[in-house]
């Protein structure tokens, strides 16, 4: 079975405020957690984006509220948070905030091991868009390939 990235669906949270422009076909609707996911795999993949100021009020007022997303974010098959911007941006403070780079970084490790998701940060929002595709792409098509070898087809 060939996975067709055109035929899939991507499915964006109604309370992502500025959706990505994905490749895939998109619908607006509401998913259990995460920004991003494919229709009918709502339970298996998700992708969290983040601009940088998001990232950094996720370390301050919405630590605890994200905290939440991450933990119920574990217990998907393939999950991300991608963020819209690179690692050296965060390290040299290129943000708006209090919150030392050290303390920043500091923090993004502390989630990546506390709950194993990777934060992939990847540049800017056309990155962004172009990471989210072939995550959501990826996983569902490496779904496929292991239901295909337990089937024996």
């Amino acid at each position: 079975m060939v996975i067709d990235p055109e035929k899939l669906t991507v499915i964006v949270d109604t309370r992502e405020q500025l959706p990505l422009e994905l490749s895939m076909h998109t619908i607006r609707g509401t998913l259990p957690t995460g920004d991003y996911s494919v229709k009918g795999f709502e339970e298996y993949v998700v992708v969290e984006r983040k601009s940088l100021p998001d990232l950094i009020g996720c370390m301050t007022t919405g630590r605890d509220r994200f905290e939440r997303e991450l933990q119920r974010m574990r217990s998907y098959e393939a999950k991300a948070v991608i963020v819209e911007a690179t690692w050296e941006q965060l390290r040299r403070g290129e943000y708006r905030s209090q919150i030392v780079p050290d303390v920043a970084t500091h923090s993004v490790c502390s989630w990546m091991c506390r709950f194993a998701i990777p934060f992939l940060f990847v540049g800017d929002r056309a990155s962004a868009a172009d990471a989210v595709n072939y995550f959501l792409f990826t996983s569902v098509k490496g779904y496929y390939e292991r239901l295909r070898s337990v089937l024996g087809r």
